[in-house]
Formats: structure tokens, sequence, C-alpha cells
């Protein structure tokens, strides 16, 4: 009983953590016998085609899934779009994409200081050469919302990755 009562406290721990944004949570990763009612309250479903510890939201009128939805983890690093309606996210790199701008690539050859004024030209110059690039690209793969990796989940879903085709469109690109 004791070692039922701990599984049942952690992972009411772990729901508190996630509901307040603290952690993500894959409960699949947690041992022992199912404790049904609280797979049931979080969503968790073991169906076939399932991935183990997905979310699967129910619809209220007919009781199937629907497909889950976006949760933006951090706001600040939303690149293109409106977090409000995501259908088709992507995510992006951009450590990797700015060290390909020649803007960037400048600041670091001649160790630019945020206190140097040619930093500042050259920063908003490569921020500008990535806004572009990340909305070309996703406009022409269809996608409505580009976010740095992990600041964006979509449960059971892998997010495409687009950082290779935005650094191509940047390099090519005068």
């Amino acid at each position: 009983m004791t070692n039922l009562r701990s599984k049942v406290l952690v992972r009411a721990c772990a729901f508190v953590a996630v509901l307040i944004g603290a952690i993500t949570l894959d409960v699949s990763s947690i041992s022992g016998a199912s404790i049904s009612w609280l797979d049931e309250a979080w969503g968790v479903t073991d169906a076939p085609g399932a991935i183990a510890g997905q979310v699967a939201p129910k619809d209220g009128k007919t009781g199937k899934d629907k497909s889950p939805k976006a949760t933006i983890l951090d706001k600040s690093k939303i690149y293109f779009g409106k977090p409000n309606k995501v259908t088709k996210p992507a995510v992006v790199a951009r450590k990797k994409v700015y060290d390909k701008i020649p803007a960037y690539k400048k600041i670091k050859q001649e160790k630019l200081k945020p206190t140097d004024a040619r930093y500042h030209f050259l920063v908003r110059e490569a921020s500008e050469k990535f806004k572009k690039a990340v909305k070309k690209v996703a406009k022409a793969k269809g996608y409505d919302l580009v976010a740095e990796k992990n600041a964006i989940l979509v449960p059971g879903k892998i997010l495409p990755d687009i950082t290779k085709d935005v650094i191509k469109k940047i390099q090519s690109t005068p």
C-alpha cells in the first residue's frame, strides 16, 4: 500500500509541476502499476497507435479524440506567426542560424561588445536577415508558427525542424 501511495504522490506532484509550467512530464517514464483514475484525469491513453503518456483530449460531443493543441512555453521565442491559432507549427535553432549570418560572424570575428556602436548595427542587420529568412521558409512550407526548439510543445508530435532550410535561404540571399 505504501508503494501505491508513493506512486500517487509522485504523479500528483508531477501533475502540479506540469500545471505551473515548472517541468514537462512524460508519464510513460513512471514505472509501476497504472493508477487508472489519475491517468484518466490527465487524459493519458494507451490506445493502439498512441504514444505512451500522450495526452488525448476528447471532443465533448462525440467522445472522439481531436488533434492535440500546441502549448507555447515561451512566447518570447516565437519568430513567426501568432500563438493563438496554431495549426501547423515548426521549430528552428536560432543559434545555428545566427552562426551562418555574415553580420553576426563579423561581431564574433571583430570581438565587438554591446558598448561598441558597430555592434548594434550588425545585430540589427543579423536580426532582420534571420526574421526575413524564417518568414520566407515558413510561408513557402505552409507553417503558421515558427518558434525556438523547446519553446512550443504539441503532445504526441515531433515538430519539423526548418533550421537547415533557413540557413540555405540566408546563404542564397545577398
